[in-house]
């Protein structure tokens, strides 16, 4: 079977379709004034499906407390002003389940000459949860690697000393014989 040349894939307006809408990342474009001029099934999906249609064309901010909006919008803004914005998030879906994305978000300039800044997100839960986890595994394992350094100190210090106690009785001994054979 002969493959078609990858440029000629890469060109498809379908390939470029059928990627976004497929990747698991969220990917969305936002215009200067942080509206969504473009986003994909996966950004879509945290939405209510009564809502999907309602996205485009809003400030993302809009559906988060006001804490959060001033992050991401202080976000967007640096990636105007910079080129690129990168920032770990902790977002809810509509079902109430969170997420912590790496969202990165780049400055480009579209066919028509309009300024837009692409987002593209990365579900990172699991190795937040998983840092976690090792976090709490690191102080166990530090927890337990001073009680053992203890436990194996005691026994020495009582080894130590029982030996320097036994030196000196030695000493004392050995002196008194030694003072008898000379007398």
């Amino acid at each position: 079977m002969q493959k078609a040349p990858l440029a000629a894939v890469m060109q498809s307006k379908n390939f470029h379709e059928v990627l976004l809408e497929n990747i698991r990342g969220l990917v969305f474009v936002k215009d200067q004034d942080y509206r969504i001029v473009y986003a994909n099934k996966a950004f879509f999906d945290l939405y209510p499906p009564e809502e999907r249609g309602n996205i485009i064309g809003r400030a993302s901010a809009e559906n988060f407390t006001e804490e959060q909006a001033k992050v991401f919008n202080a976000e967007d803004q640096k990636a105007f002003n910079t080129g690129f914005a990168e920032i770990v998030e902790e977002i809810s879906d509509y079902k109430g389940r969170t997420y912590m994305l790496q969202t990165q978000k780049i400055r480009f300039i579209d066919e028509q000459g309009n300024i837009r800044i692409l987002g593209i997100s990365t579900d990172v839960t699991r190795l937040v949860e998983r840092e976690k986890l090792l976090a709490i595994s690191n102080v166990a394992l530090e927890n337990f690697a001073a009680v053992a350094a203890h436990d194996l100190r005691s026994p020495l210090a009582a080894l130590s000393v029982s030996l320097d106690l036994s030196a000196t009785t030695a000493q004392r001994v050995w002196g008194r014989a030694r003072r008898a054979m000379l007398n």
